[in-house]
């Protein structure tokens, strides 16, 4: 699946992650805690989004994220 940890619109601001392409990906802004906890990324709106831009294969599980929660 496309998630954001590929995309390369995918922009971390201080507290929230945006779509630098404009794009809504879910119907409230996603706090970066899930991005701490290297939790899924993965957005119905981005599965068949005309502008993913992937920048390489799948980050893997154990490189995600830098809290031990």
């Amino acid at each position: 699946m496309r998630n954001l940890y590929q995309c390369s619109n995918a922009i971390v601001k201080p507290t929230i992650i945006i779509c630098k392409a404009g794009h809504e990906i879910a119907k409230a802004p996603i706090d970066i805690t899930r991005l701490k906890e290297g939790s899924r990324l993965e957005y119905k709106a981005c599965q068949n989004c005309a502008d993913y831009d992937c920048m390489g294969p799948p980050v893997p599980r154990k490189e995600r994220g830098w809290l031990n929660v």
